[in-house]
């Protein structure tokens, strides 16, 4: 006998349907309907039923509106495979106004086609620097870079600062140089 209080919080309801048609051995009529109706009541609870949400084969789709999922204990959301967006370079993880605390990145790190906005860089930056910057760079930079607030450059790639006189050429100056006249005729050369 089935107990015919509802219940949406139990497994599947498995209707006996006897041995043979009309055998008596299955379920009563009342108490099959009773299981089926507390697992259409379970479907109903469960979603998505009632919603906008479509589920086809594994594609969870919704006819209006926003999808939000909602991770249970600590609030992590797993994934067993890459997360890619639909279409390349039309969707974004979050928004000026809604923002993740923090981001963790593995060994192959960032890699953006756009500006990296950051209050402080820190670690070893691969890349070009242009634009106004607000934080600080600590570590090692390659690549071309304009010192704080001036129109400093310093050439990452050959080793020095264009329209600056390196320590070398400097020594060089000085030790060639037969007078502090020479030497300043000389400095004004370069």
């Amino acid at each position: 006998m089935v107990n015919i209080n509802k219940r949406n919080d139990m497994a599947q309801q498995l209707i006996n349907y006897g041995t043979s048609p009309n055998d008596g051995t299955g379920d009563p009529l009342r108490n099959a309907f009773i299981k089926t109706d507390d697992n259409f009541d379970s479907i109903w609870a469960a979603g998505p039923v009632g919603s906008n949400l479509t589920i086809t084969n594994n594609s969870i789709s919704s006819t209006s509106g926003n999808i939000t999922i909602a991770a249970s204990g600590v609030n992590y959301l797993l994934t067993s495979n890459n997360v890619w967006p639909t279409f390349n370079d039309t969707h974004r993880l979050g928004n000026t106004n809604f923002r993740y605390r923090g981001i963790y990145v593995g060994t192959e790190g960032i890699n953006a086609t756009g500006n990296v906005t950051a209050g402080n860089l820190v670690g070893t930056v691969v890349g070009n620097s242009t634009g106004i910057h607000t934080g600080a760079v600590t570590g090692d930079v390659t690549g071309s870079v304009f010192a704080d607030d001036s129109s400093l450059l310093v050439d990452g790639v050959n080793g020095s600062i264009p329209g600056y006189v390196s320590l070398s050429t400097l020594q060089s100056v000085t030790a060639a140089s037969t007078s502090f006249a020479d030497f300043q005729a000389r400095i004004a050369a370069l």
